[in-house]
């Protein structure tokens, strides 16, 4: 009996060593990733006239941890999910910050001032997704943004939803770079009124 039970526990060591030797050596299926950036890149030479208007400082441009490489995704309530093989060159953050750098100061009115030096513009990225239903497609961005100086100048959340056909996926890239466009030029409309000198 002790013989018995001497091979069967033996039997069931090598059993778990092969196992285990498999786990360790086999691999798993490898994810074909694909990158993709929603910036529409073109040249913009600031105007001495633009450049003389209004001074602002572009402050912090930040986003939460579940916004970072990897595509979001959801339907546009509570469900938020994240592609598996599709990423951003870049965090959400940071085109978010570039858009409004050009939409400031290389086409808008304002120009560049240290930091300290009029107004400071805050941004925190909420949404930078796509949006799935049965019924609907689109890029959506969310962006809070406050402006304040000695006091708070203006607080708002924008909010822009871009449509597409839903297929291909280049499709949603285009419909966020137009929606990246659009609501970076809704904070410069709004921030252009808060600043505006009283009466004018």
């Amino acid at each position: 009996m002790t013989r018995l039970r001497f091979a069967a526990c033996a039997v069931l060591a090598a059993s778990t060593i092969v196992s285990s030797g498999c786990a360790l050596f086999s691999r798993g299926a490898s994810v074909d990733v694909r990158w993709y950036t929603p910036e529409l890149t073109r040249g913009h030479a600031g105007s001495a006239e633009r450049q003389g208007g209004c001074e602002l400082h572009l402050g912090r441009v930040a986003a939460g941890a579940d916004l970072g490489l990897r595509i979001a995704y959801g339907d546009g309530l509570y469900q938020v999910g994240y592609y598996e093989g599709l990423r951003w060159t870049e965090r959400p953050e940071q085109y978010v910050r570039r858009a409004l750098g050009r939409a400031l100061f290389e086409e808008g009115p304002f120009h560049r001032a240290p930091s300290g030096d009029g107004p400071s513009l805050d941004v925190e990225v909420i949404e930078f997704q796509e949006i799935k239903t049965p019924a609907t497609h689109a890029a959506r961005v969310s962006l809070r943004f406050t402006l304040s100086g000695d006091r708070v100048l203006v607080e708002r959340t924008v909010v822009v939803s871009e449509p597409f056909p839903g297929e291909p996926f280049d499709a949603f890239v285009a419909a966020m770079a137009m929606a990246l466009e659009t609501v970076t030029s809704e904070v410069v409309r709004d921030v252009g009124v808060a600043c505006a000198p009283t009466g004018s």
